[in-house]
């Protein structure tokens, strides 16, 4: 098995550990919950805490697929420090190798490797080769193997289970305004800004251009409402993603575009992330730039409400 911490807060040589398996795509409030699962027993039974994710996501290896994530295994990292500060963090490298383990050999190699004492998982958590350990199987298996084992019923909001299945048709379809009740948080977008054309300079109304990673999961195209973290600093945003009609019309690439709202500021190089807010309205082709630049003075006042600024 091949591993590394993000956040590591283990001893030298552990006696004994707890730990939660799953993707935690998001660590969404179902996600937490596991986790306040895991400190409650570490509580009571002096174990040392672990969760751990398989990267890249499982799917992308079995399927070669690509699969768009909420978050970057960083950004779970980062999640996880912030709200479980004594909890360590880590991802276990999945492969073929890994793939063709049995459920057994898995947990075997956890007690080797982290001196498994007590397992928890979600109640749809699969593991092993072509998902043969079932939560169903792993208690079975617990009781042969040594350790104790908590399964998580699923957390359920508004009427609909939590899941980074939910999270994502709700980013694809733009309701970026649900994803904080059952994530906990907005949903973020990490980029790198980069030189575009200067036509929204031209406008008055200059935007960064931003770049992300490959496999970034991004909303439905549109205009939208977001806060802007540069750094330590976070600044108002309208964003523009989609395909520039008014101005690209033959353009077949997806762009990024965010302005910072009552700030000038020269960002080229610089990380950036978009905490999405709101979705404002479609994107649209106008006949012309002066429509355009009418639109977006309308398209910022209404964020000016949105983010209450």
């Amino acid at each position: 098995m091949k591993y590394t911490f993000l956040n590591d807060h283990l001893p030298q040589k552990t006696t004994g550990s707890v730990i939660a398996i799953g993707n935690f795509d998001g660590v969404h409030l179902g996600h937490q919950r596991i986790f306040e699962q895991v400190m409650q027993i570490v509580q009571r039974d002096k174990l040392d805490p672990i969760a751990m994710s398989f990267y890249p996501h499982p799917r992308e290896v079995l399927s070669e697929m690509r699969v768009a994530l909420i978050t970057t295994v960083s950004q779970r990292a980062q999640k996880i420090a912030r709200l479980f500060p004594k909890l360590s963090y880590g991802k276990i490298e999945f492969d073929k190798a890994l793939s063709e383990l049995s459920a057994q050999t898995f947990l075997s190699q956890l007690i080797d490797t982290f001196s498994l004492k007590h397992l928890v998982i979600g109640s749809t958590t699969h593991i092993g080769r072509n998902r043969e350990g079932t939560p169903e199987v792993i208690k079975e298996l617990s009781k042969e193997m040594g350790f104790s084992l908590t399964i998580c019923e699923p957390l359920t909001k508004d009427q609909r289970v939590v899941s980074s299945s939910l999270i994502r048709n709700l980013i694809l379809k733009g309701q970026v305004a649900e994803v904080p009740s059952v994530m906990g948080e907005y949903f973020a977008t990490s980029g790198e800004v980069v030189h575009g054309q200067n036509i929204g300079h031209r406008l008055g109304f200059p935007t960064a251009n931003m770049t992300c990673f490959a496999s970034a999961l991004l909303p439905l195209n549109g205009v939208y409402a977001a806060w802007v973290q540069v750094g330590e600093k976070r600044y108002p945003g309208a964003v523009n993603l989609g395909y520039r009609p008014t101005i690209t019309p033959d353009d077949v690439e997806r762009h990024l575009e965010v302005h910072i709202i009552g700030q000038v500021l020269d960002l080229y190089g610089q990380k950036v992330e978009l905490a999405w807010v709101k979705r404002v309205r479609d994107e649209i082709k106008f006949n012309t730039l002066e429509e355009l630049k009418k639109q977006i003075e309308i398209d910022v006042t209404k964020i000016q409400t949105i983010l209450d600024i």
